[in-house]
């Protein structure tokens, strides 16, 4: 599960590290989009972690509805991708005064958000196949899904993009993003017959998840809106001080994207077993899985911390061209990186929260994190005329986001009590009961 979510946060960086080969202005274009991919994230974790709780409890409860689960939120995954990717399309000039783009590259700026929010409709089917494979506990089946695709997105790009090769430029991506999603697709349905999920000559069946959507999905969708509108506004605020800084802080924030993926799997890992003993009744397991669950997440980020701290100039070097831009992105990680250690712990249990029923407080502490970050940092930097004191800030927010952990160990004391309270998730003519709060 780790790799396979490394992986799909590698990517990114890969494709980006990829992209500053192809000239300082295809690195440009693609560090101001960065935010933009956190609107497809929110979409697609959203779905597919609703769909991964809505198995795991089927699973507890040894009930046979992995597929009509998958196919409903498949359905409503590819909407509501198409709807964002058609606002994109239409608001791409928009977003192009909104972070102050070059004319020089606007016209190619706007271009790439279009094809790109095109391609993301083909990793709808990756998501929903992953999350089924990965709420039923085969997670190896589940990682193969997504390794498959990230090999094939990057070999995508370095074959078609790359001067010498085909040389296409930043039009390799969305070309990467669509093929990769599509073979992602077919390699995810063959699994799902392999495993006997998806049966051959049974009907899939119908069955709705809206409830446990609203509980779950909706609240990772939030957090994630928030983390968009977030980067947007930091975008903002740094875009005044050039493109190098421009390109420096989508490095380094790059990094710090792959630096939070150990926190959200173990989160995540630790909530698809809570929700099984959701399933099949054993609250009394449910405290000792979560300390070992935030024990392991203190551990890692303590190393991590120090990794990316120590190692910033070498892996900011490797990742950027331009010296100029790796030094803009070893600063922000000179800064912030101490802080990681804090900030995993902290994301682990938040991610934990949001898929046991807790969402609302998730969002809600992600908000004030984000939004002090922002607000403070934004008028510390822009009244400053230099982004230190926004790094700063991020750091200070870091360490205070650790009072976040005793509402996560109140939620779950409450949770774990033998006469927590059922809430009935409506699903057409019969009903599931979900042990939630």
């Amino acid at each position: 599960m780790l790799l396979a979510e490394l992986a799909g946060a590698l990517v990114p960086q890969i494709v980006l590290a990829l992209m500053s080969r192809m000239g300082e202005e295809a690195l440009y274009i693609r560090a101001l989009f960065m935010p933009v991919f956190f609107l497809f994230i929110a979409i697609e974790t959203a779905i597919g972690v609703t769909n991964q709780v809505a198995v795991a409890r089927a699973t507890g409860r040894q009930e046979t509805t992995a597929m009509a689960s998958a196919a409903h939120l498949a359905r409503v995954c590819l909407l509501a991708v198409l709807m964002v990717g058609g606002l994109l399309a239409l608001s791409a000039p928009l977003l192009a005064d909104t972070f102050s783009v070059h004319p020089d590259v606007r016209d190619d700026f706007e271009w790439f958000v279009r094809w790109v929010a095109l391609a993301h409709v083909s990793l709808v089917g990756p998501v929903v196949c992953a999350a089924t494979l990965r709420g039923a506990g085969l997670a190896r089946p589940a990682a193969l899904v997504l390794l498959v695709s990230a090999a094939l997105e990057v070999a995508t790009v370095t074959v078609l993009g790359l001067p010498g090769l085909i040389g296409w430029g930043i039009w390799s991506v969305p070309f990467a993003i669509a093929g990769s999603g599509l073979i992602g697709t077919a390699v995810g349905l063959w699994l799902l017959r392999r495993s006997g999920l998806w049966k051959r000559g049974e009907p899939v069946g119908r069955r709705r998840e809206t409830a446990l959507l609203q509980q779950v999905g909706i609240p990772v969708a939030i957090t994630y809106l928030v983390i968009f509108a977030s980067a947007a506004v930091l975008t903002w605020v740094v875009s005044t001080q050039g493109p190098i800084v421009v390109s420096g802080f989508a490095v380094a924030y790059g990094v710090q994207t792959v630096i939070i993926v150990p926190g959200v799997v173990i989160g995540s890992a630790t909530a698809i077993i809570v929700n099984q003993h959701y399933g099949a009744e054993s609250r009394d397991r449910i405290a000792h899985t979560v300390r070992g669950g935030l024990t392991v997440a203190a551990v890692t980020y303590l190393f991590l911390a120090l990794i990316s701290w120590a190692a910033r100039t070498p892996l900011t070097g490797l990742l950027a061209d331009d010296p100029s831009v790796a030094a803009e992105a070893a600063r922000y990680l000179e800064i912030v990186a101490p802080g990681y250690a804090c900030m995993g712990l902290v994301l682990a249990a938040l991610t934990l929260l949001e898929q046991i029923g807790g969402g609302l407080l998730a969002v809600t502490m992600n908000v004030i994190y984000f939004a002090a970050i922002c607000v403070v940092g934004g008028m510390l930097s822009r009244t400053a005329g230099d982004v230190e004191p926004l790094y700063w800030t991020m750091t200070v927010a870091s360490v205070v986001g650790l009072s976040a952990l005793w509402v996560v160990h109140r939620f779950i004391a409450r949770t774990a009590q033998p006469s927590a309270p059922q809430v009935v998730l409506p699903e057409g003519p019969s009903q599931a009961t979900y042990d939630l709060e």
